[in-house]
């Protein structure tokens, strides 16, 4: 069985709260239906759900199928992801930046994170403010990670070992800054499966408002031609990002998905 991790964002109720969302997010933001259709086919597909929680090299074996990641930390997370999550007996990361819940009302509370963490979710971290990491200093690269840490892992009396990078952007400091932080595990935009669930650095495949079950269906048996095309597709970003830089490439995306 393969070993896979699926990048989700925002699920709504209604059409009517996908276009209240902010415009670059409308892109990342399920149905509540369409997401348990989605889980609904993973079980169809015969796959199992991964746990969430860090697993030693030993364990790899029994680790098998696909992981559920959630993005940001958006209220929906609480009062769509987490009944649907409780129905089919899956677990999930839910990578949080504290500093768009002190600053978004359409964000968790810390009472709503702490309750999602009793209920099993695994919190992780998503930096401070969810600014790209490679355009920041060392020292404020350092503030993003151990304060968003130390917040959570304060607000949920648990240790916050697992971190995902915003926008997907990271380098070679960004991984040495998290390692040395004490984080177990962080997760990126590059595509690919799973080769270990032990493995510091993990790919994963981002769902968004367009995927359809056809495409859902290759990921998730691990198509090899689908995977290849993807990763071209995400190689062109990424050198597109090194020359125009991040936010402009960001500006320029969103530009481009605006009009498309």
């Amino acid at each position: 069985m393969i070993q896979l991790a699926l990048m989700y964002h925002i699920v709504v109720r209604s059409q009517e709260e996908r276009r209240a969302l902010l415009n670059e997010e409308q892109p990342y933001a399920l149905l509540a239906s369409e997401f348990e259709q989605q889980l609904a086919l993973i079980k169809q597909l015969s796959l199992s759900f991964m746990s969430a929680t860090v697993t030693d090299s030993e364990e790899d074996t029994e680790n098998k199928g696909v992981l559920l990641t959630f993005d940001d930390g958006h209220a929906s997370f609480m009062h769509q992801v987490l009944p649907l999550l409780q129905q089919f007996n899956a677990s999930a990361i839910f990578f949080v930046s504290p500093g768009l819940m002190k600053s978004r009302t359409d964000f968790v509370s810390r009472q709503q994170l702490r309750h999602c963490s009793e209920q099993g979710v695994v919190i992780g971290s998503h930096a401070w403010s969810h600014q790209f990491l490679p355009d920041l200093s060392e020292s404020q690269l350092k503030i993003e990670l151990a304060d968003s840490k130390m917040f959570l892992e304060d607000a949920c009396s648990a240790p916050v070992t697992q971190l995902s990078f915003p926008g997907g952007r990271y380098g070679k400091r960004e991984i040495d800054m998290a390692m040395n932080l004490g984080f177990k595990r962080v997760f990126t935009s590059d595509i690919g499966l799973i080769a270990s669930a032990s493995d510091f650095i993990q790919p994963r495949f981002a769902i968004r408002q367009n995927t359809s079950a056809p495409e859902l269906t290759k990921i998730l048996s691990g198509d090899a031609h689908y995977l290849k095309m993807q990763q071209r597709e995400h190689q062109i970003k990424a050198l597109a990002r090194s020359v125009f830089g991040h936010r402009n490439y960001d500006r320029l995306y969103r530009l481009f998905t605006k009009n498309s």
